[in-house]
């Protein structure tokens, strides 16, 4: 498991830390960490604030865990983010999967309005196909089709899986 997230703190954070519980250890990168001077007009003083991106993942703990990290803090690091990475793609994704599921009844063929005729002769059946193709077409190339596309698209967004812009459901 882990989580990035912008964190504040009065002190500067080291480049990582381990916390152990019950054979789980719980690492935490302190990340692009700046510094941010606030003033106090009350007391009338100057405090100084560190602002960073925090990434935190859960392993099981061994005894030289702190020594691997230390020797190969950048491949953690990493693996951090890339576990943050995959875990707000999923849940990007569940989100994007659950709207389109809301569309789906858009697209059952009892609610697209074909006609079906009631006897099959030659002439009722080159009208059905042609009212078939006709529904269809102007199905898979309406605004529900588009916003469908659109939902599909959204893992291939530039920003994913961070800065995601869903599309607006047209109305029917």
């Amino acid at each position: 498991m882990s989580m990035k997230r912008k964190t504040e703190s009065f002190t500067r954070p080291p480049l990582f830390d381990v916390n152990v519980s019950d054979n789980i250890a719980i690492i935490r990168f302190a990340v692009n960490v700046t510094e941010k001077v606030i003033s106090d007009e009350e007391e009338q003083a100057e405090q100084i604030v560190y602002e960073y991106d925090l990434y935190a993942m859960t392993v099981k703990n061994r005894a030289d865990l702190e020594k691997d990290i230390s020797n190969n803090y950048d491949d953690w690091l990493e693996k951090a983010k890339q576990i943050e990475r995959d875990e707000l793609a999923a849940e990007v994704r569940a989100k994007r999967d659950a709207l389109l599921a809301d569309t789906d009844k858009d697209f059952v063929l009892d609610r697209i309005n074909l006609n079906i005729p009631e006897k099959v002769t030659a002439s009722t059946m080159l009208n059905a196909v042609k009212d078939i193709f006709a529904v269809l077409g102007s199905v898979c190339s309406g605004d529900m089709a588009k916003y469908r596309q659109a939902l599909r698209d959204i893992p291939q967004q530039e920003g994913f899986p961070y800065d995601v812009k869903y599309p607006i459901k047209p109305n029917k």
